[in-house]
């Protein structure tokens, strides 16, 4: 009899082997435009540079990835600010490549060991903090509604098989405004870090790929509801979801197309792209910008 998992559980258990094992390696196997160009840091930095009149600024990123996008935005900022740059990660691999590359920079980089998935907040007050394509690695609970009643949605280990069961860890309220027959992720970690992380940041950008409606019939979005690449498990960021909870908590939300706030912060400069992967990514209509605020 095959063995099946919440989507959740399988997230915790194999994706922190992947990451922490890989390190910067993980771009041989899947590419974020964060890790590819400097747009997306260039539009970042100048982003905060026109919402704040402070230039002596406590800056952070959460899952730093190869470290290239802390390298480019720090680049950008030049001499307009001073930036202490907190970068967070679970992986020392990461950690220990950006602090290499930073040999050659010299900027004031603080690293630091986080477990984004444990519930933790950071020790850091930060002016502006930064997320690029964390939540959808992090433990996302899959449900789907029938008839009014929410289920689990289980998954063997290679995720090509499903089954539905009652589920008792989800608030039954969630169910009110969702579609049947949809898996639909809600990225219930992710959220709790992003009320913590307000706790202590005036201001966060989070960059990743997922949804604002349901675009597809349900048997065809059911199909790549949950995904792996390169050995790791991920999904989407449900930004309906995330967006409606942070407003329940009192915080200020905006959601736009990543490249329209590219577009918007580049300050007239279009970046060329520089290959292929990049156009591709670039093209994607669904990959987000969340900004939260106080």
């Amino acid at each position: 009899m095959r063995k099946f998992h919440t989507l959740s559980e399988l997230q915790s258990k194999i994706n922190p082997n992947y990451y922490s094992g890989k390190g910067a390696s993980i771009y041989s196997d899947f590419t974020t435009y964060a890790s590819l160009g400097r747009g997306l840091a260039n539009a970042c930095a100048n982003y905060l540079l026109a919402t704040t009149n402070a230039r002596v600024l406590p800056v952070g990123e959460i899952g730093i990835g190869n470290g290239q996008f802390c390298i480019d935005f720090l680049s950008a900022i030049g001499g307009k600010a001073k930036i202490t740059y907190h970068a967070y990660d679970f992986s020392e691999k990461m950690l220990d490549e950006l602090e290499r590359k930073n040999k050659m920079f010299g900027v004031d980089i603080e690293t630091h060991l986080f477990d984004a998935a444990k519930g933790k907040n950071i020790d850091e007050r930060l002016d502006y903090c930064i997320l690029n394509e964390l939540i959808t690695d992090l433990p996302t609970e899959m449900v789907c509604k029938k008839k009014g009643e929410l289920y689990d949605v289980l998954f063997t280990k290679d995720l090509k098989e499903t089954k539905l069961e009652k589920t008792t860890k989800i608030n039954e309220k969630l169910a009110k405004n969702m579609p049947e027959d949809y898996f639909i992720p809600l990225n219930i970690v992710g959220l709790q870090l992003l009320k913590n992380l307000m706790e202590k940041c005036k201001h966060i950008s989070v960059f990743d790929y997922g949804f604002d409606e349901f675009y597809l019939p349900s048997d065809m979005w059911n199909l790549n509801a949950a995904r792996e690449y390169g050995g790791q498990v991920t999904t989407d960021s449900n930004f309906i979801f995330m967006k409606n909870e942070l407003e329940k908590h009192g915080l200020n939300v905006k959601l736009e197309k990543q490249f329209e706030f590219i577009d918007k912060h580049s300050n007239g400069k279009k970046e060329k792209m520089k290959n292929e992967k990049e156009k591709e990514i670039a093209e994607d209509d669904y990959f987000y910008h969340l900004s939260v605020s106080c």
